[in-house]
């Protein structure tokens, strides 16, 4: 049940959560020593794929921009708001822009799924 929901949370993106429940179910059918053993393979191994990488790459990104001061530059004026998207999200943003503080929006709406 629990693999199945990950499953569906994670649409085969992460392999990390399917080794992490089966390191799991290793210590409480083996033992916690085991269960170390297994989590230390599993973690040697997991660290080594391609989306560990890229994930450690958006960690190491956005760390990196939390940094950054900005710009000096005075804002210029906003006269209109473009949105993508025009579900529930973009839909909203959409309302709060244009009817509760005036602002021309522009909602771009893509029907092509990822």
């Amino acid at each position: 049940m629990v693999g199945k929901k990950t499953e569906h949370k994670t649409q085969g993106n992460y392999p990390a959560t399917e080794r992490i429940l089966e390191v799991v179910e290793t210590g409480l059918a083996q033992g916690t020593s085991s269960g170390y053993d297994a989590e230390a393979r599993a973690f040697g191994e997991l660290a080594m794929t391609p989306q560990s990488q890229a994930l450690r790459s958006i960690f190491f990104a956005s760390t990196e921009v939390k940094k950054d001061p900005g710009s000096d530059a005075p804002p210029a004026p906003l006269n209109s708001v473009g949105i993508l998207g025009g579900g529930l999200m973009g839909g909203g943003i959409a309302y709060v822009t244009a009817c509760k503080r005036g602002f021309r929006s522009e909602l771009k709406i893509s029907t092509r799924r990822a």
